[in-house]
């Protein structure tokens, strides 16, 4: 259940910590004294950890606050995660704003107040050998057999991350090659058709195909987001590339 302004004020503390949920892992946590704080629920490599993110209603939150949490970080030599942290808290309150939670927003007036990374161009790699050989380094990744495949079809199929992360088996064609990426995924808001090449077998890494590393996922059980499908589906796959 949603919690309301009304929930927050009027709540009566109990003898214990009282922890309401609004949904997602947001809790409201009353202590037995009455205060009230924010906390929020999540879990990091398996273990559950709880973020506090105060007690302070969403109008009373000032510039000051939320710099002195941005300086936090600052702290830490993280400046660019500083100013997408205050691009996120802005975007927060400017929906506050239009759905009458709240009067302005107190990221605008910290405009020029944090410090400005320091931008390292980091140019496309243009050189057909230099290429070959980021493709071997990727191929002889041995970290999360994931991350593999999903940096290979980066390198061939050239989608924005979000598409490949939360792609679906169910949007690849593989008797016609295509990879169709529906609308609500694409930042133009309009479907986008990829082709995903032929499936054939090769000795060296740099030249798998995209239907390759496709493939392969469905060999080991590779998830790369959503693509995760039944069993028997992947069966009729492999059965298709006569890998089964």
């Amino acid at each position: 259940m949603k919690l309301t302004d009304r929930v927050y004020k009027t709540a009566p503390p109990g003898p214990k910590v009282r922890k309401l949920s609004d949904g997602q892992g947001l809790q409201l946590w009353i202590q037995p004294t009455g205060s009230r704080q924010w906390r929020f629920a999540y879990r990091l490599h398996g273990k559950q950890k709880v973020l506090s993110i105060g007690g302070k209603g969403i109008t009373k939150i000032s510039p000051a606050d939320v710099l002195v949490t941005l300086r936090r970080v600052e702290s830490r030599g993280r400046y660019e995660t500083a100013r997408r942290m205050r691009s996120t808290i802005g975007a927060v309150f400017r929906y506050a704003v239009a759905t009458a939670r709240a009067d302005n927003d107190p990221t605008a007036a910290l405009k020029g107040a944090l410090i400005t990374p320091k931008v390292t161009p980091r140019p496309a790699i243009t050189d057909p050998k230099a290429f070959g050989a980021l493709l071997e380094c990727i191929a002889s990744y041995d970290g999360q057999p994931t991350t593999r495949t999903a940096l290979l079809l980066m390198a061939y199929l050239f989608p924005r991350p979000g598409e490949l992360r939360q792609a679906e088996w169910r949007e690849f064609d593989f008797d016609k090659a295509i990879w169709s990426i529906p609308p609500e995924r694409t930042k133009m808001r309009r479907p986008h058709r990829s082709p995903i090449g032929p499936y054939r077998e090769q000795r060296r890494p740099p030249r798998l195909c995209a239907r390759r590393a496709l493939v392969r996922a469905y060999q080991n059980d590779e998830l790369v987001g959503e693509l995760s499908g039944p069993v028997e589906g992947r069966k009729r796959w492999l059965e298709h590339f006569g890998l089964v």
